[in-house]
Protein backbone atom coordinates (compact mmCIF):
# COMPACT_ATOMS: atom_id res chain seq x y z
CA UNK A 1 0.00 0.00 0.00
CA UNK A 2 0.86 3.69 -0.80
CA UNK A 3 2.83 5.30 2.18
CA UNK A 4 2.26 9.13 2.63
CA UNK A 5 3.33 11.96 5.08
CA UNK A 6 0.39 12.90 6.78
CA UNK A 7 0.02 15.83 9.72
CA UNK A 8 3.90 14.99 10.33
CA UNK A 9 3.55 11.19 10.59
CA UNK A 10 4.44 8.08 7.66
CA UNK A 11 1.14 6.07 7.30
CA UNK A 12 0.09 3.66 4.70
CA UNK A 13 -3.42 5.24 2.55
CA UNK A 14 -5.90 3.83 0.94
CA UNK A 15 -7.13 5.61 -2.45
CA UNK A 16 -10.08 6.82 -0.53
CA UNK A 17 -7.83 8.85 1.63
CA UNK A 18 -5.56 9.73 -1.22
CA UNK A 19 -9.07 10.99 -3.17
CA UNK A 20 -9.71 13.00 -0.05
CA UNK A 21 -6.21 14.52 -0.13
CA UNK A 22 -6.65 16.20 -4.09
CA UNK A 23 -6.70 19.77 -4.20
CA UNK A 24 -10.44 20.88 -5.30
CA UNK A 25 -11.90 18.31 -2.68
CA UNK A 26 -10.28 19.22 0.24
CA UNK A 27 -12.51 21.74 2.33
CA UNK A 28 -10.46 24.48 3.96
CA UNK A 29 -7.73 27.25 2.90
CA UNK A 30 -4.81 26.13 1.82
CA UNK A 31 -2.04 25.97 -0.89
CA UNK A 32 0.29 23.09 -2.69
CA UNK A 33 2.98 22.25 -4.84
CA UNK A 34 3.45 19.48 -7.76
CA UNK A 35 7.02 19.16 -8.94
CA UNK A 36 9.03 16.00 -10.40
CA UNK A 37 11.71 13.81 -9.04
CA UNK A 38 14.25 12.69 -11.76
CA UNK A 39 16.26 9.74 -10.18
CA UNK A 40 15.10 10.91 -6.89
CA UNK A 41 16.71 14.49 -7.05
CA UNK A 42 14.36 17.89 -7.96
CA UNK A 43 14.45 20.80 -10.56
CA UNK A 44 14.59 23.63 -9.12
CA UNK A 45 12.96 22.57 -5.82
CA UNK A 46 13.77 26.23 -3.49
CA UNK A 47 11.43 27.97 -5.87
CA UNK A 48 8.73 25.17 -5.18
CA UNK A 49 8.92 25.65 -1.52
CA UNK A 50 9.54 29.61 -1.37
CA UNK A 51 6.00 29.80 -3.98
CA UNK A 52 4.49 27.42 -1.09
CA UNK A 53 5.58 30.01 1.86
CA UNK A 54 4.51 33.27 -0.23
CA UNK A 55 1.04 31.59 -1.15
CA UNK A 56 0.74 30.61 2.63
CA UNK A 57 1.52 34.31 3.83
CA UNK A 58 -0.94 35.71 0.93
CA UNK A 59 -3.66 33.23 2.63
CA UNK A 60 -2.66 34.44 6.13
CA UNK A 61 -1.26 31.20 6.94
CA UNK A 62 1.92 31.92 8.75
CA UNK A 63 4.61 29.28 7.32
CA UNK A 64 5.58 26.78 10.18
CA UNK A 65 8.08 24.89 9.05
CA UNK A 66 11.38 25.22 7.02
CA UNK A 67 12.80 24.34 3.56
CA UNK A 68 14.81 21.29 5.46
CA UNK A 69 12.00 20.39 6.74
CA UNK A 70 9.94 19.47 3.17
CA UNK A 71 13.13 18.37 1.58
CA UNK A 72 14.03 15.57 4.33
CA UNK A 73 10.70 14.36 4.53
CA UNK A 74 9.97 14.20 0.81
CA UNK A 75 13.11 11.94 0.78
CA UNK A 76 11.98 9.72 3.39
CA UNK A 77 8.28 9.22 1.42
CA UNK A 78 10.51 9.23 -1.92
CA UNK A 79 12.79 6.06 -0.02
CA UNK A 80 9.38 4.57 1.86
CA UNK A 81 7.89 4.04 -1.71
CA UNK A 82 11.16 2.77 -3.41
CA UNK A 83 10.44 5.75 -6.02
CA UNK A 84 13.01 7.85 -7.67
CA UNK A 85 10.89 8.86 -10.99
CA UNK A 86 7.99 10.59 -9.09
CA UNK A 87 5.29 12.98 -9.11
CA UNK A 88 4.85 14.50 -5.64
CA UNK A 89 2.75 16.76 -4.13
CA UNK A 90 2.93 18.81 -1.22
CA UNK A 91 0.12 20.83 0.57
CA UNK A 92 -0.76 22.76 3.48
CA UNK A 93 -4.46 23.59 4.80
CA UNK A 94 -5.98 24.81 7.58
CA UNK A 95 -9.68 23.83 7.93
CA UNK A 96 -11.87 24.20 11.42
CA UNK A 97 -8.71 25.91 13.10
CA UNK A 98 -6.18 23.25 12.67
CA UNK A 99 -3.05 23.17 10.43
CA UNK A 100 -2.61 19.97 8.21
CA UNK A 101 0.15 18.73 5.70
CA UNK A 102 0.36 15.97 3.43
CA UNK A 103 3.27 14.87 0.87
CA UNK A 104 2.48 12.58 -1.47
CA UNK A 105 4.52 10.54 -4.15
CA UNK A 106 3.62 8.77 -7.09
CA UNK A 107 5.16 6.81 -9.73
CA UNK A 108 5.84 9.06 -12.61
CA UNK A 109 5.52 7.32 -15.82
CA UNK A 110 7.97 9.04 -18.51
CA UNK A 111 6.06 9.47 -21.55
CA UNK A 112 8.01 8.86 -24.71
CA UNK A 113 9.08 11.11 -27.49
CA UNK A 114 6.44 10.17 -29.59
CA UNK A 115 4.42 12.17 -27.51
CA UNK A 116 6.57 15.29 -27.63
CA UNK A 117 6.33 14.97 -31.28
CA UNK A 118 2.50 14.36 -31.58
CA UNK A 119 1.57 16.63 -28.54
CA UNK A 120 -1.36 16.85 -26.69
CA UNK A 121 -5.28 18.12 -27.55
CA UNK A 122 -6.85 20.37 -25.34
CA UNK A 123 -10.67 21.76 -25.26
CA UNK A 124 -11.73 25.40 -24.35
CA UNK A 125 -13.27 25.50 -21.63
CA UNK A 126 -14.99 29.00 -19.88
CA UNK A 127 -14.44 29.34 -16.44
CA UNK A 128 -15.45 31.95 -13.97
CA UNK A 129 -12.86 32.02 -11.51
CA UNK A 130 -10.03 34.50 -12.21
CA UNK A 131 -7.10 35.45 -10.21
CA UNK A 132 -5.64 39.29 -9.59
CA UNK A 133 -2.27 39.89 -10.33
CA UNK A 134 -1.64 40.41 -5.99
CA UNK A 135 -2.88 36.47 -5.79
CA UNK A 136 -0.37 35.18 -9.36
CA UNK A 137 2.16 33.55 -6.97
CA UNK A 138 -0.71 31.17 -5.10
CA UNK A 139 -1.23 28.05 -5.73
CA UNK A 140 -4.38 27.31 -3.98
CA UNK A 141 -6.72 24.19 -2.95
CA UNK A 142 -9.60 26.09 -3.62
CA UNK A 143 -8.96 24.04 -7.24
CA UNK A 144 -12.35 22.76 -7.70
CA UNK A 145 -12.80 24.94 -11.07
CA UNK A 146 -9.95 23.90 -12.67
CA UNK A 147 -10.55 20.07 -11.48
CA UNK A 148 -14.15 20.35 -12.71
CA UNK A 149 -12.49 21.40 -16.23
CA UNK A 150 -9.69 18.93 -16.62
CA UNK A 151 -11.91 15.80 -15.47
CA UNK A 152 -14.75 17.48 -18.87
CA UNK A 153 -11.53 17.37 -21.08
CA UNK A 154 -10.30 14.18 -19.84
CA UNK A 155 -13.71 12.72 -20.50
CA UNK A 156 -13.73 13.63 -23.85
CA UNK A 157 -10.62 12.02 -24.82
CA UNK A 158 -8.32 15.27 -24.09
CA UNK A 159 -4.98 15.47 -22.59
CA UNK A 160 -5.81 19.30 -21.06
CA UNK A 161 -8.32 21.95 -20.16
CA UNK A 162 -7.63 25.55 -21.59
CA UNK A 163 -9.21 27.90 -19.85
CA UNK A 164 -10.84 31.09 -20.70
CA UNK A 165 -12.68 33.74 -19.17
CA UNK A 166 -16.29 35.22 -19.64
CA UNK A 167 -14.95 37.68 -22.18
CA UNK A 168 -12.89 35.25 -24.01
CA UNK A 169 -9.62 35.50 -23.30
CA UNK A 170 -7.33 32.58 -22.60
CA UNK A 171 -5.91 32.34 -18.97
CA UNK A 172 -3.81 28.87 -18.38
CA UNK A 173 -4.31 25.30 -18.69
CA UNK A 174 -5.77 23.45 -16.16
CA UNK A 175 -2.73 22.20 -14.91
CA UNK A 176 -0.10 24.42 -16.91
CA UNK A 177 1.07 27.13 -18.49
CA UNK A 178 0.29 28.28 -22.18
CA UNK A 179 2.22 29.30 -24.52
CA UNK A 180 1.72 31.14 -28.51
CA UNK A 181 4.33 31.33 -31.24
CA UNK A 182 3.63 33.65 -34.58
CA UNK A 183 5.87 34.74 -36.96
CA UNK A 184 9.00 33.70 -34.82
CA UNK A 185 7.85 35.49 -30.99
CA UNK A 186 6.24 33.67 -28.48
CA UNK A 187 3.20 34.91 -26.84
CA UNK A 188 1.44 34.27 -22.99
CA UNK A 189 -1.16 35.74 -20.96
CA UNK A 190 0.15 38.08 -18.57
CA UNK A 191 -0.09 37.54 -14.69
CA UNK A 192 -3.28 40.54 -15.04
CA UNK A 193 -5.31 37.54 -17.49
CA UNK A 194 -5.97 35.38 -13.97
CA UNK A 195 -2.88 32.95 -14.82
CA UNK A 196 -0.57 31.10 -12.24
CA UNK A 197 3.14 32.27 -12.23
CA UNK A 198 4.17 28.67 -12.53
CA UNK A 199 7.41 27.61 -12.04
CA UNK A 200 8.27 25.98 -15.56
CA UNK A 201 6.74 29.16 -16.83
CA UNK A 202 9.74 31.18 -15.78
CA UNK A 203 12.31 28.69 -16.72
CA UNK A 204 11.02 29.11 -20.71
CA UNK A 205 11.08 33.00 -19.62
CA UNK A 206 14.27 32.32 -19.13
CA UNK A 207 15.35 30.18 -22.16
CA UNK A 208 13.25 32.11 -24.45
CA UNK A 209 15.44 35.19 -23.50
CA UNK A 210 18.75 33.74 -23.46
CA UNK A 211 17.68 32.59 -27.36
CA UNK A 212 17.21 35.62 -28.68
CA UNK A 213 13.27 34.83 -29.27
CA UNK A 214 11.29 37.69 -28.13
CA UNK A 215 8.36 37.44 -25.88
CA UNK A 216 4.97 39.31 -25.20
CA UNK A 217 2.88 38.87 -22.01
CA UNK A 218 0.05 40.59 -22.87
CA UNK A 219 -3.81 39.69 -23.05
CA UNK A 220 -4.61 36.92 -25.83
CA UNK A 221 -7.70 36.14 -26.69
CA UNK A 222 -8.66 32.33 -27.49
CA UNK A 223 -9.57 32.88 -30.88
CA UNK A 224 -5.99 33.31 -31.47
CA UNK A 225 -5.42 30.23 -31.18
CA UNK A 226 -6.59 29.32 -34.61
CA UNK A 227 -4.16 31.47 -36.07
CA UNK A 228 -0.87 30.47 -34.36
CA UNK A 229 2.52 28.69 -35.88
CA UNK A 230 2.58 26.58 -32.53
CA UNK A 231 1.34 26.56 -29.13
CA UNK A 232 2.62 24.65 -26.21
CA UNK A 233 1.92 23.56 -22.44
CA UNK A 234 4.38 24.23 -19.22
CA UNK A 235 4.44 22.76 -16.04
CA UNK A 236 7.23 20.94 -13.58
CA UNK A 237 6.43 17.64 -14.60
CA UNK A 238 5.66 18.03 -18.06
CA UNK A 239 7.91 20.28 -18.97
CA UNK A 240 7.41 21.84 -22.41
CA UNK A 241 4.81 19.95 -23.86
CA UNK A 242 3.74 20.80 -27.78
CA UNK A 243 0.15 21.28 -28.08
CA UNK A 244 -1.36 20.62 -31.57
CA UNK A 245 -4.97 20.51 -30.93
CA UNK A 246 -6.88 22.70 -29.75
CA UNK A 247 -10.90 21.24 -30.01
CA UNK A 248 -11.34 20.07 -33.74
CA UNK A 249 -8.75 22.48 -34.93
CA UNK A 250 -5.37 21.16 -35.60
CA UNK A 251 -2.68 23.95 -34.18
CA UNK A 252 0.15 24.45 -37.33
CA UNK A 253 1.17 21.45 -38.74
CA UNK A 254 -0.03 19.02 -35.86
CA UNK A 255 3.01 18.31 -34.79
CA UNK A 256 5.56 19.78 -32.66
CA UNK A 257 7.16 22.81 -34.05
CA UNK A 258 11.41 23.58 -34.53
CA UNK A 259 10.57 26.75 -31.76
CA UNK A 260 8.92 24.46 -29.85
CA UNK A 261 11.32 21.76 -29.89
CA UNK A 262 14.40 23.78 -29.38
CA UNK A 263 12.71 24.96 -25.82
CA UNK A 264 12.10 21.61 -25.03
CA UNK A 265 15.76 20.95 -25.67
CA UNK A 266 17.19 23.96 -23.92
CA UNK A 267 14.80 23.64 -20.82
CA UNK A 268 15.94 19.17 -20.57
CA UNK A 269 20.01 20.21 -20.25
CA UNK A 270 18.55 22.34 -17.16
CA UNK A 271 17.23 19.37 -15.49
CA UNK A 272 18.82 17.01 -13.29
CA UNK A 273 17.92 13.86 -15.01
CA UNK A 274 20.03 11.04 -15.53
Amino acid sequence: MQKIFLDDTLLEADPSLLECLVPGTLRGRGVFETLRAYGGEFFLLEKHLERLNAGMRSLKLRPQRTQQYWKDNIDIVLRENGLSEARVRLVVWEHNGKRRRSIIAEPLTVLPESRYVEGYKALLVKVKRKRSLKTAHVKSIDYRSFLSAYRRAELKGYDEALLEDSKGYLMEGSRSNVFLIQDGVIFTPFLRSGCLKGIARGVVLGIAAGMGIPVREQAIKSVQLKECDEVFLTNSVLEVMPLTKVGPRIVGTGKAGRVTLSILKEYRRLTPRV
